[in-house]
C-alpha cells in the first residue's frame, strides 16, 4: 500500500506533514513518477553517480556525483508518517495547498528508500488563478473554467532518505525541504580568508586579522553563504540591487571597483551575511533565474 505525503510550511516557518493519499490513483501516479526518477539521480547516461560527503561550502554536487549527510537527524516526523500513515493529518487542499512545499513517499522496488520531490510555488495551481483547460465533449475540443486547486509533480526527485542517510544533488533545494542549517558548520580562518578573496569581496588589506575577528556566529554565516553560492552566481550590482529591494532593509555597499565590502561593525555584518546567506537562492528549476527566500518563508526583524 503506498501513500502520498505532503510537507507544508506554515506562516510561523514550521514544517508539518500531512497525509495526502493512501493507495489512491494520485498516490500510485506519484510512486510510478519516483520510480522513473530515480535511475536519473542514482545515474547519469547508465554510469552510477559517485556518492560523495557533503562539505558545508558546496552548494551543489558535479554532474557525475550525488552528496550525502550520514546520521540526518528526521526532525519533521517523515519517518514515522511512513510507519504509521493513519497518525497523520489529512491533507486540506482547499486551505492548505499554498502551503505545500513538499510531497515524500516510498519506493517498494528500491528498499522501501523514502523519496521526496520539492513543490514549487509553480507547481501549485490555484482555483483563485482562474485558469482554464481543455476538456474533450463528444466530438470537440473546448475550454472550461477549472473551479479546483490542482498539482504538476516535477520531472526529478529532490532527495533520498535511505537508513538515517540523506542524498541530494542541490544543497538550496533540500534545504527548502530540511532544516539543513544545523549541519553548516564554523567556518575555519582559511576558509573565511577564501571567502574574503572571492572575486566579488573586497579583499581586507590583513585578511587573516579580519578573520580572526570575526565572531562564531559570523563564521557560521560566512559558510552558509558559500553553501548557497550566490556569489558565483549573482554580480556585486545585481546583489545590491536586490538588498535595495528586499524587505530585509540591510545595506550593500561596493567599493570603487565595484566589490562587495564586508562591513567592520558586528551588526552591519552579521546582516550582509545573513542576507547573502538566506535571501538569495537559485530556482528550483535550474533557470537560470535567482528568487528571493522571502517568497515562502517571509523575512522577520
Amino acid at each position: 500500500m503506498s501513500t502520498l505525503f505532503g510537507i507544508l510550511r506554515t506562516d510561523t516557518g514550521d514544517r508539518e506533514i500531512r497525509r495526502i493519499d493512501t493507495n489512491s490513483e494520485m498516490a500510485k501516479f506519484a510512486e510510478s513518477e519516483f520510480d522513473k526518477q530515480y535511475s536519473d539521480f542514482f545515474f547519469s547516461e547508465q554510469e552510477q553517480r559517485k556518492k560523495t560527503k557533503f562539505e558545508p561550502t558546496w552548494p551543489k554536487a558535479n554532474p557525475d556525483e550525488v552528496l550525502f549527510i550520514e546520521d540526518f537527524d528526521d526532525t519533521i516526523g517523515f519517518s514515522d508518517a511512513i510507519k504509521d500513515p493513519t497518525s497523520v493529518d489529512q491533507f486540506l487542499p482547499s486551505e492548505e495547498m499554498p502551503m505545500l512545499r513538499g510531497i515524500f513517499s516510498t519506493l517498494k522496488n528500491h528498499n522501501n528508500q523514502i523519496i521526496f520531490q520539492l513543490i514549487d510555488f509553480r507547481h501549485i495551481i490555484l482555483s483563485t488563478k482562474k485558469w482554464w483547460m481543455v476538456h474533450k465533449l463528444s466530438d470537440k475540443n473546448t475550454f472550461i473554467e477549472n473551479e479546483f486547486n490542482g498539482l504538476q509533480l516535477d520531472n526529478k526527485i529532490t532527495a533520498i532518505y535511505d537508513n538515517r542517510t540523506l542524498y541530494f544533488t542541490n544543497f538550496t533545494m533540500a534545504s527548502r525541504l530540511f532544516d539543513l542549517n544545523i549541519y553548516l558548520k564554523e567556518a575555519s580562518t582559511e576558509t573565511v580568508i577564501s571567502f574574503l578573496s572571492q572575486p566579488s569581496i573586497k579583499t581586507p588589506p590583513n585578511p587573516e586579522e579580519f578573520a580572526n575577528s570575526l565572531s562564531t556566529t559570523h563564521k557560521k554565516l560566512v559558510t552558509s553563504v558559500l553553501a548557497y553560492g550566490c556569489l558565483k552566481r549573482l554580480t556585486p550590482q545585481d546583489i545590491q540591487l536586490r538588498a535595495i529591494n528586499s524587505k530585509s532593509k540591510v545595506e550593500i555597499h561596493l567599493s570603487d571597483n565595484g566589490k562587495i565590502i564586508i562591513p567592520e561593525d558586528p551588526d552591519q555584518r552579521a546582516r550582509v551575511l545573513r542576507f547573502l546567506s538566506n535571501i538569495i537562492v537559485p530556482s528550483y528549476l535550474d533557470d537560470e533565474s535567482d528568487y528571493e527566500a522571502f517568497a515562502t518563508r517571509p523575512f522577520k526583524n
